[in-house]
């Protein structure tokens, strides 16, 4: 989906790609992107949940509140709000930009299936600080 308080360095096209890459194993995980609000894609497909992943606290205040807007616009939609695993709390792409520009070793932090993709971005766009 698109999210537009951020500005992502990869296209919505680049990260759909980058996600079926990394989950390509799990035949039972199917990877989409859409522009539409995510309600009305959840329509379309007769969908009634969403699961949102959460790192921190501090994601829960501004999902709730977009939760609440999701179920004003359709009752019949829930979301789910599940804690990420403590190993991935501190990961955010702004810390991978970052480590990226610095050179540092991203095996435990970025799928190794998209690491060079990563990179090259980085050094593409003239972000590199080595």
């Amino acid at each position: 989906m698109i999210n537009s308080d951020k500005n992502p360095l990869f296209s919505r096209e680049e990260r759909e790609e980058f996600i079926k890459r990394t989950v390509v194993r799990y035949k039972n995980v199917k990877v989409e992107s859409s522009e539409e609000l995510l309600v009305e894609y959840m329509k379309a497909r007769n969908a009634k949940v969403i699961i949102k992943g959460l790192r921190a606290v501090s994601d829960f205040d501004k999902e709730f509140q977009i939760a609440l807007i999701n179920r004003k616009l359709d009752p019949g939609i829930e979301t789910l709000f599940m804690p990420s695993s403590e190993k991935y709390t501190y990961i955010s792409s702004s810390a991978v930009k970052e480590m990226t520009r610095y050179g540092a070793d991203l095996k435990t932090f970025v799928p190794h299936e998209i690491i060079d993709d990563v990179v090259r971005k980085v050094e593409n766009e003239g972000m590199m600080f080595k």
